[in-house]
């Protein structure tokens, strides 16, 4: 029986170390550098999971980005700080249309090129280093075109740097008001 006990240490141990990445930070729920996963609720309904990049982006000036694609279910959710580079703790994703708005957040349907801007939400980053970011976002965000199509937005993430990320999605980093029915 002691056996048994110490062979289970022993495990524990070893799957505890190997979640840990090679600057001794925890991987975001065992995800591997450069991919993230969540869930995307409502008139966009889906799971998503895939590519998880961040740098700089140049558009009206340089933002910090987190850019998470999922090339099969054609989502792509981006996160940046339209102030300063993105820093560890927690942080309000605020209203894409608030001009004062530090955090903001937008969801793009790649298939049809409908975009969500965020209305409210979170985003933790455990661990924010020039080669990568880790963290969570949690935002709720509002259709460009459908005045009152809302979705939910839960993803974790472990992005790779990749310096300068080219965004042509100019209404939201613009911050163009959402159109009304």
């Amino acid at each position: 029986m002691k056996t048994l006990k110490i062979s289970a240490v022993a495990l524990v141990s070893t799957l505890s170390l190997a979640a840990c990445d090679g600057d001794g930070g925890t991987i975001v729920g065992g995800l591997p550098r450069g991919q993230f996963e969540g869930e995307v609720s409502g008139v966009l309904d889906t799971s998503v999971r895939g590519q998880a990049e961040s740098g700089y982006a140049f558009v009206q000036g340089a933002h910090d980005v987190i850019v998470l694609t999922d090339f099969t279910e054609d989502v792509q959710v981006v996160i940046y700080d339209s102030e300063d580079d993105f820093r560890e703790g927690r942080w309000t994703i605020e209203d894409e249309n608030d001009f004062d708005g530090r955090v903001l957040a937008y969801v793009e349907d790649l298939r049809t090129g409908e975009t969500f801007g965020s209305v409210s939400g979170t985003l933790d980053l455990g661990d924010v280093r020039s080669g990568g970011i880790e963290g969570r976002a949690t935002f709720r965000a509002e259709s460009d075109d459908s005045f009152g199509d809302f979705i939910t937005v839960d993803v974790d993430f472990s992005t790779t740097y990749r310096g300068d990320i080219s965004l042509n999605r100019s209404p939201s980093l613009s911050r163009s008001p959402r159109r009304s029915n």
